[in-house]
């Protein structure tokens, strides 16, 4: 009663060539994209390794250059000062600039010769510059003709040193190499896991634009004060041994004698007298 047809593919077909070899072409095409998307992200992956993403650039110091630059190009218009007046403040301007650069050229682990050196000729362009650059992280370097156990202890005197340093990053980056090599070290994984706390608790309590002060109290302790925008109630407090434990610390100043309560390594409590402490 019906008739069936029967059909069949029909490779001969000009148009299903056609469209066969636009499927492969758009397949290639797919892979050769992905292959060099896969290619970029390992360059910047590459890139992105070379810098310490913990570190938070010190853009001030490009504003301070700025405001350096400004100031100068009006003093070169107007000509209101004397020349000897102006250069003294030139070479106050460049000694402090050279002190400033150089010790932050060092933290970020860039060559502080040649920041140095631009600082000295050029003050208010070294902080505009050294304001926008990155922290380079440290290579971690290991001697071919030590065991690996050797090696691991090594790399814990250097992460106890940048822990010393306050440079937390490369403090958890030597501590964590130190225990990839001998997993037996527990000093090693100690440190590792005291760094990595701190830079947690930073990272919760520090704000956006952290202000950070030293301060040597009367107990001979060594203080460092991290407050969120110079807050100085919920700021952080580090000691030698990181972060504080409770306690109560003085310390005196040209301003006064001052005396914070630390709880659970933050200042709960801050107090500023004109005289000295009475023991009772």
């Amino acid at each position: 009663m019906y008739g069936f047809t029967s059909i069949s593919k029909n490779n001969d077909n000009p148009s299903t060539q056609v469209r066969e070899e636009a499927i492969n072409q758009e397949f290639n095409q797919n892979q050769t994209n992905s292959s060099e998307g896969e290619q970029l992200k390992n360059e910047a992956e590459k890139i992105e390794t070379k810098y310490d993403p913990n570190f938070k650039r010190p853009v001030h110091l490009t504003v301070i250059g700025c405001v350096l630059f400004i100031v100068g190009m009006v003093f070169a218009i107007s000509n209101k000062s004397s020349s000897s007046d102006l250069g003294v403040e030139l070479l106050l301007i460049r000694i402090v600039g050279v002190l400033w650069v150089t010790s932050l050229a060092g933290d970020m682990n860039r060559n502080k010769i040649f920041w140095g050196v631009f600082a000295l000729l050029f003050p208010s362009l070294s902080f505009i510059f050294i304001g926008l650059q990155r922290k380079l992280l440290i290579k971690i370097v290991t001697n071919k003709d030590f065991s690996d156990q050797e090696n691991s202890k090594v790399l814990f005197s250097k992460a106890q040193e940048f822990k010393r340093k306050f440079l937390l990053s490369d403090s958890v980056r030597h501590a964590e190499a130190a225990v990839r090599l001998d997993g037996n070290n527990l000093l090693a994984k100690e440190l590792l896991e005291k760094s990595k706390n701190e830079m947690r608790f930073l990272e919760n309590n520090q704000g956006k634009d952290p202000y950070t002060v030293f301060r040597k109290t009367f107990c001979g302790k060594s203080i460092r004060i991290i407050s969120p925008s110079g807050i100085a109630v919920g700021a952080c407090i580090f000691d030698e041994d990181g972060i504080s434990n409770d306690a109560i610390y003085r310390w005196r100043t040209d301003s006064g004698y001052y005396e914070i309560d630390v709880k659970s390594g933050k200042i709960a409590e801050k107090k500023i007298y004109d005289k000295p402490y009475v023991q009772g």
